[in-house]
């Protein structure tokens, strides 16, 4: 189920970007989880508006839009492929309306690529990480 983020969703979050970046591109962030996790308790105490797909409260699932900026979109390995990504990325969409957006996804991410390609996105400049829609 997809429900607002809360504080106590800072760790896990952290944990959970760790394992998905390292699933996505073969390495670690560049940033360690205690960093990870002041990153989500800044979004979460209203730096961005926050959703976490939550099953059986275990966070499988984040998306996070900073005004017109989704600044994460990040599933955990264990449930890609199940309709997790794509909800997210439905309810951003709605949360978004019309207008030009971005979303910054990890430049060495194939799989990003063809998941938001599929979806309408544009990466600019090709190889960035950063798309439009």
């Amino acid at each position: 189920m997809i429900r607002e983020g809360r504080p106590e969703d800072a760790r896990p979050l952290a944990e959970l970007v760790g394992r998905a970046h390292l699933h996505a591109v073969g390495r670690p962030a560049d940033e360690g989880v205690d960093e990870l996790e002041e990153l989500w308790a800044a979004r979460l105490g209203g730096g961005a508006r926050v959703w976490v797909w939550d099953q059986n409260d275990v966070v499988s699932g984040v998306v996070a839009l900073a005004g017109r900026d989704v600044v994460s979109l990040c599933v955990d390995p264990t449930a890609q492929g199940a309709g997790v990504g794509a909800a997210l990325h439905e309810l951003v969409l709605t949360e978004l309306g019309e207008g030009e957006a971005r979303l910054m996804a990890p430049a060495e991410s194939d799989q990003s690529r063809v998941f938001l390609g599929e979806r309408g996105w544009r990466e600019e400049p090709e190889g960035s990480g950063t798309y439009v829609r």
